[in-house]
């Protein structure tokens, strides 16, 4: 029996099951680690303008790493989370509203990184190193002091 052309016939199947199989693992990846459990409820609808930083990485749940495919913003609304194109089956956008975030210093080995847990999905959380953290959270801060300031405009 020749294999050869049993091999080339097949082989025109190869890239079906090679884009099935990517597909597949990005959606697992997306249950496992917990980003559709927060797709649920905090799927982004609108365009996000705020500032934004690319190829960063991250872990959530159960070690699923997010390793430079992140893209993690900030603005007055929230945290914007999104995933390189190639990977967002199962991981649409996200923007969680800073009202449904607490944040905890955790420290590994000879790091520290942030870890932000999400309120409203128990047990979700992302983890990312502290200087993009440092960044994420300056911009929810001068969003706070920029509402403070207009509420006390509004009482003058």
């Amino acid at each position: 029996m020749d294999i050869k052309p049993f091999i080339l016939n097949y082989m025109s199947f190869f890239p079906f099951v090679f884009i099935f199989l990517w597909l597949l693992s990005s959606i697992v990846i997306s249950r496992i680690g917990g980003w559709a459990s927060l797709a649920r409820l905090y799927r982004m609808e609108n365009s996000f303008d705020g500032e934004r930083w690319r190829f960063r990485s991250g872990q959530m749940r159960y070690a699923m790493s997010y390793n430079n495919c992140l893209t993690i913003g900030a603005d007055r609304r929230g945290l914007y989370l999104s995933v390189f194109f190639l990977l967002r089956a199962g991981h649409p956008a996200l923007l969680i509203p800073w009202s449904d975030i607490i944040t905890s210093d955790k420290k590994y080995l000879f790091m520290t990184i942030k870890e932000f847990q999400f309120l409203r999905v128990p047990g979700v959380y992302l983890r990312i190193s502290s200087k993009v953290a440092e960044n994420v959270l300056a911009k929810r801060d001068a969003a706070e002091v920029q509402i403070t300031a207009r509420q006390q405009s509004n009482y003058k």
